[in-house]
């Protein structure tokens, strides 16, 4: 996904070239020899001057700058010296400033349009999983995204929205460059009431993944485990393998369909082909199990796709649906780790069985599937996996984990906030 820098942080700049440089948003520019553009498309589109400002574009930045003072406190900021290290640990990287806040926090500083466009590097694109299949034939392609909304640490680790420095430390509010931006987007929306016709546009691109994805045959089993948004792209799985079971139903009906050949006429209705013959067919398909492991904070408050999982429950496209909550009042912490041993030791699950995910996956060759941020929970995930298959022994267990990964059985798709 191609997205835009936040207005806030565009208008701040664009000020700053009007005011000192007498250029106009709506001027047009031309770059690297192609299409004109506005200028407040080059600095929305081109340049990502909504990150944390890295050391070497505050040293180009100093270079602008018209005040004595500002301009050595951006070189100290920028330098390898204790001092500046300290300094740009607390001052810059704990507050997540950008281009917009070094303007305000340092007006003498103007670069002009040129400078900018070679200071600053260009938006990376964003990637998200689609949660709807190929198969889906209302022309929508679907993602989910989690809103990311915090209050930066004020050096005194205050990071929390409450102070904490009498209002002497700075403090400011920051939300992630994506999905702000999307959550800008879809806001009409959400409110309600509004104009019918208001039609939000985003600018993506396809990316194939080409190890994220669902084994040929819908035979072999399949253990989902997806905290948060991770549970993403296995709603797009299990969409994708209910409307081929769909499919499979409908093709067969229509194999069944022949042409009369002989040498008389059959009345209307006396010689026919109906679904149920097409559900014989598919009775004898073989569809693999879905345990899906999924987890979020409380019930009532982030339970992604809540009413979709089930929906997929209740009509038995989900073997086990596992759902445990971390912060849900009046009950102890729990993790998708944690539901995995209750799930496969049976203690809490209706006396379902010993190893029950170690049985599916060493003896029914379920494939693995592991979505979600990577700073701590997969490595969890991945130990319990591993206790597991190895009945307790860790080291077999991690041994089975990597004849998995090396079969593409046991498949990991994660990311760091």
């Amino acid at each position: 996904m191609l997205v835009e820098n936040d207005p806030r942080v565009v208008d701040i700049v664009l000020a700053m070239l009007s005011d000192k440089h007498g250029l106009k948003g709506e001027e047009t520019v031309l770059i690297d020899g192609e299409e004109e553009i506005s200028v407040r498309v080059a600095i929305s589109r081109n340049i990502d001057i909504c990150g944390v400002l890295k050391k070497r574009v505050l040293l180009g930045l100093s270079q602008y700058t018209g005040d004595e003072k500002e301009e050595n406190a951006l070189r100290l900021l920028s330098s390898k010296t204790k001092v500046g290290e300290e300094l740009y640990k607390t001052f810059v990287e704990k507050q997540c400033l950008n281009l917009g806040d070094i303007l305000v926090l340092f007006p003498s500083c103007a670069p002009g349009l040129d400078a900018l466009l070679s200071l600053f590097s260009s938006i990376a694109p964003r990637y998200y999983s689609v949660t709807s299949s190929p198969l889906n034939k209302t022309n929508s392609l679907k993602i989910a995204f989690s809103v990311v909304n915090y209050v930066t640490d004020n050096g005194n680790g205050n990071g929390n929205g409450n102070g904490g420095g009498g209002g002497a430390d700075l403090e400011l509010r920051k939300g992630g460059l994506c999905t702000s931006y999307m959550e800008g987007l879809c806001s009409p929306l959400l409110v309600g009431g509004g104009d019918t016709s208001y039609e939000p546009t985003l600018r993506i691109f396809p990316k194939p993944s080409t190890h994220f994805r669902l084994p040929a045959n819908s035979k072999y089993p399949l253990v989902l485990i997806g905290p948060g948004s991770g549970v993403a792209p296995f709603m797009g799985f299990l969409e994708h393998r209910k409307l081929t079971k769909i499919n499979s139903v409908e093709e067969a009906g229509r194999s069944c369909e022949g042409s009369w050949r002989g040498g008389f006429e059959f009345g209307e209705g006396e010689v026919g082909v109906g679904i149920g013959d097409a559900n014989d067919y598919q009775s004898v398909q073989v569809t693999g199990a879905v345990e899906l492991f999924y987890g979020c904070r409380r019930e009532d408050h982030d339970w992604l796709y809540k009413s979709k999982m089930k929906e997929l429950d209740f009509h038995g496209d989900i073997s086990g649906l596992h759902v445990s909550f971390s912060r849900e009042k009046g009950k102890e912490k729990e993790y998708v780790q944690d539901r995995m041993k209750i799930v496969d030791d049976g203690a809490k699950d209706g006396g379902i069985g010993e190893s029950r995910l170690g049985k599916l996956i060493e003896e029914e060759n379920a494939y693995v599937y592991i979505c979600g941020d990577g700073s701590k929970m997969v490595h969890d995930v991945l130990d319990q996996l591993a206790n597991i298959l190895g009945n307790g022994d860790k080291k077999k267990g991690e041994e089975k984990c990597v004849f998995l990964k090396e079969r593409s059985r046991l498949v990991v798709d994660i990311w760091s906030l």
